[in-house]
């Protein structure tokens, strides 16, 4: 029998913009989002990979982050 992978907790685009905020905070530089359409959609990859392209590789999802669709 074999089991099903857990699904892993997927950041939002809300927790990638605190993590930066605190990041670029760190640096005394001021933190803007100049595209959060785009943060958005790059956020939602990895998820959308995971349910409907059938990919339960956690490192293929990064890949799904990193590399950007053409």
């Amino acid at each position: 029998m074999t089991s099903s992978p857990v699904e892993p907790d997927w950041l939002g685009a809300l927790d990638i913009i605190v993590i930066n905020a605190v990041v670029v905070a760190a640096t005394g530089e001021p933190h803007a989002l100049i595209r959060p359409a785009e943060l958005e959609s790059a956020a939602a990859r990895p998820l959308n990979a995971w349910q409907y392209e059938d990919e339960q590789d956690i490192l293929l999802k990064d890949r799904a982050v990193i590399v950007p669709r053409r």
